[in-house]
């Protein structure tokens, strides 16, 4: 009787040990669950304003703009180009037949050709980008 008291006593006394402890493969319920940190800030997340949408628009418009002159610039560039080259190869051999005797007609292809390459090559420098 009195090993069965005994045990009963050491029964009773960690009794209220195992009502308290949790398993450790479980969180307390009564306890908030830390939040992670976030990575980015919370203005980050914002949507744009009015004015924010507006500034969008009006970059993406130039930046079209632009777009569109530089291709102008390139097709007159491969116009002039191309003028260029015909008007080379007409002197050529207007002075291979002619034995490189100098005409009127041949002094204005002549500038006209001193022309074209200084209008290639300030359109070849010109390089148009949108302002940021």
């Amino acid at each position: 009787m009195r090993a069965w008291l005994l045990c009963l006593f050491c029964a009773a006394s960690l009794l209220p040990a195992f009502g308290q402890a949790t398993p450790t493969s479980q969180k307390p319920t009564n306890q908030a669950e830390p939040k992670p940190s976030t990575l980015l800030r919370p203005d980050a997340n914002r949507l744009p304003d009015a004015n924010a949408i507006m500034m969008m628009r009006q970059e993406k418009v130039t930046k079209v703009k632009f777009e569109a002159a530089n291709t102008e610039r390139k097709r007159q560039l491969d116009e002039d180009s191309l003028a260029l080259l015909k008007l080379a190869a007409e002197v050529n051999g207007y002075l291979d037949s002619t034995g490189h005797k100098p005409s009127p007609e041949l002094l204005r292809k002549m500038e006209e050709i001193e022309r074209l390459a200084h209008n290639v090559q300030v359109k070849m420098k010109l390089t148009m980008t949108a302002p940021k």
